[in-house]
């Protein structure tokens, strides 16, 4: 156990601190102090100087010390301790605190994030001098920082030169996934009221810059393998939830768990998936008005409506547009195509509505792999095989109607195997005679077959286009049934 000092801090004040010091366990040797304000180390001295009322003390009165302060202390007073550089040990009267002048304080915090805090803040009483600040986070005190940015709009205010901003960058972002509590103070004055920044519930900007950081630091191929295989999974869990939320996974799961009990729930909407090349916008094309009153029909019967193009992205104008009619436009990055859309939605789709050929080449089968109870829905609009076969007899080109024959092989076999084909053409598709060895209806499934065929639109009753016509059904050779469906 070492001897402790023997000595004492005869004057600590704004200009000066001085006493004397002496190591009974090394009374030859003089001690090595250290002068800090603030836990700053300030200076470094020998306690050897002679003072004639220590003559009595070892070292014959050679035991004295005094350090002038090389520079002004602190407006808002400081704490200032006197240690021996060996072992640390304080010498009586250690520390000593010096009050703060006087001052009356102006100014407010304007803003605090995860990344600084700003804002200004002057001393009514010294308009001239510079303020100077700790933040204090989490009852950690940092480094003081000075309040003498030029503000153009406190200029503009009239306070003198406006140098009294401020903008502290913290030494490292706090951490997102944590609550902070921020306090400003002058000395032990605290300016300001205190700020609590809670923990991000969200992925805000804060919490981006925090992720990227630590992505950055990633050096190795192992860690960027755990870091992509982590986020690839995380992506895919949100495109789930997202898709299980449109479809209403979870109340189906607790509906068909009710049913199995025999217990009485409520109805859950149907729900319908739309897929066509690009988002409908009736001034485009006719395809689209098409498509538009096939949605409005679904949805005058009670099914949510969800949208995906297949070619052409939509854009947030086709979103917002297509959110106004009620249907819900499913866009990158949560959906990036219809496969996606299936892969997510699947399970929970009453129908699938492929519109046009290329959409039932592509779709068809992943339609019955992510979504085999939905009934599958092809509107063909109209047989451009039979146009071709038309213009190749009246043009005489044979390679034209080579052309047609294999565009009819395709309509014929997406025909095959969607459960519903949709035509807006009154004609006889006699190619189609040999494929069905049932009678084939193009018509709604579920409760679009217990409602009338002529669907009213309040919001046009007189439009060619506000309701579909179902028309009598034409007989195909040797057994196949076809219903077509008229606009107008």
């Amino acid at each position: 156990m070492p001897k402790p000092l023997v000595g004492y801090i005869d004057v600590c004040d704004r200009e000066r601190v001085a006493g004397w010091v002496v190591d009974l366990a090394a009374e030859d040797h003089p001690v090595r102090l250290r002068i800090l304000m603030d836990g700053h180390l300030v200076d470094e001295i020998g306690a050897k100087t002679f003072r004639a009322d220590l003559l009595h003390m070892p070292r014959q009165g050679q035991c004295a010390f005094e350090c002038v302060w090389p520079e002004a202390l602190p407006h808002e007073g400081c704490l200032i301790e006197v240690l021996d550089s060996l072992l640390d040990r304080p010498i009586t009267g250690s520390p000593f605190y010096i009050e703060p002048l006087p001052s009356s304080l102006a100014g407010s915090i304007d803003k605090t994030d995860r990344l600084h805090i700003a804002g200004w803040v002057r001393d009514d009483l010294n308009p001239e001098r510079t303020v100077w600040l700790t933040a204090v986070i989490d009852g950690e005190p940092t480094t003081r920082f000075p309040a003498n940015h030029f503000r153009r709009d406190l200029r503009e205010a009239g306070l003198e030169s406006g140098r009294y901003g401020f903008d502290y960058v913290f030494s490292a972002p706090l951490d997102p996934l944590k609550d902070h509590d921020i306090q400003l103070f002058h000395g032990q004055e605290r300016f300001g009221t205190p700020i609590h920044i809670p923990r991000s519930q969200v992925l805000d900007e804060s919490f981006k810059r925090h992720f990227l950081a630590l992505i950055h630091n990633l050096t190795t191929d192992q860690a960027r393998s755990d870091a992509l295989s982590f986020l690839t999974s995380t992506a895919d869990t949100l495109r789930s939830e997202s898709g299980a939320d449109l479809v209403s996974i979870r109340e189906r799961n607790l509906k068909q768990r009710a049913t199995r009990r025999q217990e009485t729930t409520d109805p859950i909407a149907p729900c319908a998936l739309f897929i066509d090349d690009r988002a409908p916008d009736p001034t485009f094309d006719a395809g689209s008005v098409a498509l538009l009153s096939h949605i409005r029909a679904a949805q005058a019967l009670g099914y949510i409506c969800n949208f995906i193009a297949s070619r052409q992205p939509p854009s947030e104008q086709d979103q917002i547009r297509l959110a106004a009619l009620g249907i819900t436009c499913l866009m990158p990055p949560v959906f990036t195509g219809p496969e996606e859309a299936l892969k997510r939605l699947g399970t929970g789709l009453e129908v699938v509505y492929l519109h046009r050929l290329n959409n039932a080449e592509s779709y068809t089968a992943l339609t019955r792999a992510f979504a085999p109870t939905a009934t599958l829905i092809w509107s063909i609009a109209d047989l451009a095989s039979l146009r071709l076969h038309r213009q190749a007899i009246v043009e005489q080109r044979p390679e034209l109607d080579r052309v047609a024959t294999h565009l009819e092989v395709r309509e014929n076999m997406c025909a095959w195997t969607a459960d519903h084909v949709l035509t807006h053409l009154p004609l006889k598709p006699s190619g189609w005679s040999a494929l069905f060895q049932q009678p084939m209806s193009m018509s709604f499934p579920g409760p679009f077959l217990s409602k009338p065929a002529h669907v009213k639109h309040p919001e046009s009753p007189s439009s060619p286009l506000s309701r579909i016509l179902v028309m009598p059904p034409i007989r195909m050779q040797p057994n196949g049934w076809c219903w077509t469906f008229s606009l107008g």
